[in-house]
């Protein structure tokens, strides 16, 4: 048997938090259906890596007999990633454990990982910026939306998503009228949660994170689904290097216990020709 005081510290198993924030952390980062997650990063806070960008290498051509088939090349350019450390640590009171309502440490995880997920999604926004492919126009009308999407010239089976601001959304869904389809009538087709509505095939998402006046438009490819092909690839790649570490400090005087959490990750524009933006360059 053993004797002694029995503390919050011991009761919640840091590294139990750990993996509750790293199995929770891919469901909230919002954006995630618009990216593929790997695991393979390496390296410290602050490198920047080098990662491929491959562009589409065209068209099969019709063969005649007796006819060698042409050869293309694939084609691929280089573009920079920097290792980013996103941390979160919140301090819980002996007494807030003990009489607060409701799950404290289940709200402690959430606020972690949402904290992280929110993060990664701002980077997310910020590598859109970087795509070349572009209208001087903002999405408030089905008309600048129709623009946008004729910058895709291929005819590959995909979905589309726009990014936009709030107020941008309202405008927007104002000038559809009868051709706008509500969120809840998207169905299993919605691609990202909290999908606020459809029109002219693009299903819109609005997010803080974008101003007003801009946006992105961001075409999902349907083999992004299948995880045993190349072809998953969309615009954007999340590459995480470990689970999220979780780490307790307690402080005796103060009864408190803080609980750290931090993520490796990077984020980086992958198919540049997957996203067009609105409001210019």
């Amino acid at each position: 048997m053993v004797l002694g005081t029995t503390t919050t510290a011991q009761v919640i198993n840091p590294q139990v938090m750990a993996d509750m924030v790293s199995a929770k952390l891919p469901k909230l980062i919002k954006f995630t259906p618009l990216a593929v997650v790997e695991t393979t990063l390496v390296g410290r806070p602050g490198d920047e890596l080098t990662v491929p960008q491959w562009t589409y290498s065209g068209d099969a051509t019709e063969i005649t007999e007796g006819t060698a088939i042409p050869i293309d090349q694939l084609g691929t350019k280089e573009t920079k990633m920097k290792i980013k450390q996103a941390g979160k640590a919140i301090e819980i009171t002996d007494k807030a454990a003990l009489v607060g309502h409701g799950n404290v440490y289940g709200e402690a995880t959430n606020q972690i990982a949402l904290a992280i997920a929110n993060k990664v999604d701002n980077d997310i926004v910020e590598v859109a910026k970087t795509a070349t492919q572009n209208i001087t126009e903002a999405p408030v009308s089905v008309a600048n939306i129709d623009k946008a999407l004729e910058i895709f010239a291929d005819e590959e089976d995909a979905r589309y998503v726009a990014l936009i601001n709030p107020k941008d959304a309202i405008k927007l869904r104002a000038d559809a009228g009868q051709n706008w389809l509500k969120g809840s009538e998207v169905g299993a087709d919605v691609v990202v949660s909290g999908t606020f509505g459809e029109v002219s095939g693009v299903q819109i998402v609005r997010t803080k994170k974008v101003e007003e006046g801009k946006g992105f438009l961001v075409k999902v490819s349907s083999l992004q689904t299948d995880t045993d092909d190349d072809a998953k690839y969309g615009a954007f790649v999340i590459n995480l290097k470990r689970d999220v570490m979780i780490e307790s400090d307690r402080d005796i005087l103060k009864k408190t216990t803080v609980y750290s959490g931090d993520e490796y990750y990077g984020v980086y524009l992958y198919d540049d020709s997957k996203v067009v933006k609105f409001g210019g360059a």
